[in-house]
């Protein structure tokens, strides 16, 4: 065999040696396992303790001048993080109608814990001089944060 066939023969084998190396380095890999917990921030209103029976509505019926109505409802945190909880109102119809009443709850800045209730109350109290109005409706906003 002559010298230039063993040279061609020994970068072959070289070649063929980088190959393997090169496809091994290509094909081994570290599995490498993990976890972790995404925060949620979830509340939900009840019209039960047994928490069963979802709050979308308030009646207060027929008020008078100078009354008060308190409802009471259920808050549950059922996200995976403790949470306080903020309220408002908005879209008072018709307009001004927020100037006749006051709307309050018994909230005291409580934290909440996942898997948690708290038994609350809403209080609307309408204004001795209120007028014009005899039918009204507002929407009430409670925000869970953590």
């Amino acid at each position: 065999m002559s010298r230039a066939w063993k040279i061609i023969l020994l970068v072959a084998s070289l070649i063929a040696v980088l190959t393997i190396i090169t496809v091994t380095a290509v094909i081994t890999f570290a599995n490498i396992h993990s976890t972790g917990r995404v925060k949620t921030i979830d509340i939900e209103a009840y019209d039960d303790p047994a928490l069963t029976i979802p709050l979308v509505e308030i009646d207060w019926g027929i008020m008078e001048p100078d009354e008060t109505k308190s409802y009471t409802f259920y808050v549950y945190n059922s996200g995976n993080f403790p949470v306080t909880l903020d309220m408002w109102t908005d879209t008072w119809t018709p307009n001004g109608t927020d100037t006749f009443m006051d709307f309050t709850w018994n909230y005291q800045e409580e934290t909440i814990l996942s898997g948690d209730s708290l038994e609350l109350q809403f209080t609307l109290y309408i204004h001795s001089d209120i007028e014009g109005i005899d039918v009204f409706s507002f929407d009430i906003t409670i925000e869970g944060s953590g």
